[in-house]
């Protein structure tokens, strides 16, 4: 299939080339939304694809903290196309193709997804010299509403069975797939709570206990394997099984960030199993959890988060997580690449021993503030206030924290606690609910 793949792209790009030769502009719309290769609840975007002379560079950077591939692309005019360069293309795919065969981890998947997109992206461009198009790519495009009676039904991005119909076509993107056509999500259990991750999917029951289908490879689905599930028959209704946290204990609440899951349990525990890489299980290692044997229930320990208050409510961001104590003091532990865990650096907490428990600081907020909600964006945290104020901190670019600036709050000293500005949403308005990406 690879190589049919590779073929295909090639020719593509040759195709491409001839057509350069009779086109002399760029319809700005072909190139408004490149093919949704990634897939988030959150609207998780990549670089914007913009101000590109054609072809000039295939630039794969690293800028997102997962160390991912997100290709950067460039439009000019089509005399700087190459035969040379095209070879080199095609050789790149071609070399890369073992990757693609195997790629069973989040790394693997997203090159690639991104292999494809600059083979199906150069496939659709089409020469010229206007050069402010624009392109942005999204995160796998993956929605699931629970009904009325309590049923679930997922359309969008289908890579690795997320939407959970035993296959891994997509839904939504041509007649007759939607409305009544849509099947309902065989779970054998009532859904009160439907979670997404990146690529999977978790819900919480009525009897208090989770199930998780889609990607595996991180054992972010908690069966002790990176066998996915729901791409295939006999992997859904009775086949799923409810994710094992432990002998007798019970799930109050469910939280999923990109690549891993945290539940407060009834006895207001906190467990977490799936991607550790920046320390967002809390575990003290970058060991992930829930994808070999002898890992999940009772094998699988409490998160250790100090002993001054008891858990509350818990939150997750896409590599961190966040626990709101009955005192409404807040931690968070994980990837703190913005400043997002609010401790005045930008060191990631509960990836090493001596960071968790007491150890763990609470973040600091303005006197006199009390949380009532935490919230989460892409890159950047905040809470709502008991009075209805916004405060948020982490990552500004593009003006997101909303405090007139751009700059990073959270990463460095005298910046949070007194420090911290509101966002300023209009007087006397209050804020009730907050959603970001």
């Amino acid at each position: 299939m690879l190589t049919v793949l590779t073929t295909f792209v090639t020719l593509l790009l040759f195709a491409s080339v001839v057509r350069s030769q009779s086109v002399s502009s760029l319809d700005q719309t072909s190139f408004a939304r490149s093919p949704s290769i990634l897939s988030s609840h959150e609207d998780l975007t990549l670089p914007l694809v913009e101000n590109y002379p054609l072809y000039e560079a295939i630039q794969p950077t690293f800028e997102d903290p997962n160390g991912l591939i997100m290709p950067q692309f460039s439009l000019q005019n089509e005399s700087s196309f190459s035969l040379p360069l095209f070879l080199l293309i095609a050789l790149f795919f071609t070399k890369f193709s073992h990757l693609i065969n195997t790629a069973t981890t989040k790394q693997g998947r997203w090159m690639m997804s991104g292999l494809m997109t600059v083979g199906i992206m150069m496939s659709q461009v089409v020469p010229a010299t206007l050069s402010a198009c624009t392109s942005r790519l999204t995160i796998e495009d993956t929605n699931c509403i629970i009904s009325s009676n309590q049923d679930v039904k997922c359309w969008g991005y289908n890579f690795v069975g997320q939407l959970g119909y035993g296959d891994v076509n997509y839904r939504g993107d041509n007649v007759n797939e939607m409305g009544n056509y849509l099947p309902i999500v065989n779970l054998v259990s009532t859904t009160i709570e439907v979670h997404a991750g990146d690529n999977h999917n978790c819900i919480l029951s009525y009897s208090n206990q989770a199930m998780c289908w889609g990607d595996a490879g991180l054992g972010q689905l908690g069966y002790e394997d990176s066998i996915d599930r729901g791409d295939g028959s006999g992997e859904m209704g009775s086949y799923l099984p409810y994710v094992d946290i432990g002998s007798g204990i019970e799930a109050s609440q469910l939280a999923v960030g990109l690549y891993h899951n945290i539940v407060l349990t009834s006895s207001d525990n906190i467990k977490a199993w799936g991607d550790a890489g920046y320390g967002q299980l809390g575990y003290g290692n970058v060991e992930d959890m829930g994808n070999e044997p002898g890992e999940m229930g009772g094998y699988l320990p409490y998160v250790d988060v100090g002993s001054t208050g008891t858990p509350m409510t818990i939150s997750e961001g896409r590599f961190s997580s966040c626990v709101l104590f009955d005192d409404l003091a807040e931690k968070c532990w994980g990837y703190n690449g913005y400043g997002e865990l609010g401790q005045g650096s930008t060191n990631n907490l509960g990836d090493v021993g001596g960071e968790m428990g007491d150890s763990l600081p609470n973040i600091q907020f303005p006197g006199g503030v009390s949380v009532s909600q935490m919230v989460s964006g892409w890159n950047h945290r905040g809470i709502i206030s008991t009075t209805g104020d916004l405060w948020l901190w982490g990552q500004g670019a593009n003006g997101a924290l909303g405090i007139g600036s751009t700059l990073l709050i959270g990463d460095g000293p005298n910046e949070m606690g007194n420090y911290l500005s509101s966002t300023n949403v209009g007087s006397g308005l209050t804020v009730t609910s907050f959603s970001g990406a």
